[in-house]
């Protein structure tokens, strides 16, 4: 069973990112597997280049 669906997020650092999902479902439905990838061409796949870049110099803050 599939369904789908987009969901925004609000990173921090980069502003908001939007990621299409899919949840894949087993036929007894006990396990799930969701995907998620930013919509092709868009500022998100944008986003998350740049968090490649700034992600390490600004992850575990509060842990240093």
């Amino acid at each position: 069973m599939r369904r789908e669906s987009r969901i925004r997020v609000m990173h921090p650092s980069v502003g908001p990112i939007e990621f299409d999902y899919e949840v894949l479902r087993t036929q007894s439905e006990d396990q799930r597997l969701r995907l998620f990838t930013p919509p092709p061409g868009s500022t998100s796949v944008e986003a998350l280049e740049l968090l490649r870049v700034v992600g390490p110099e600004t992850a575990h803050r509060s842990h240093r």
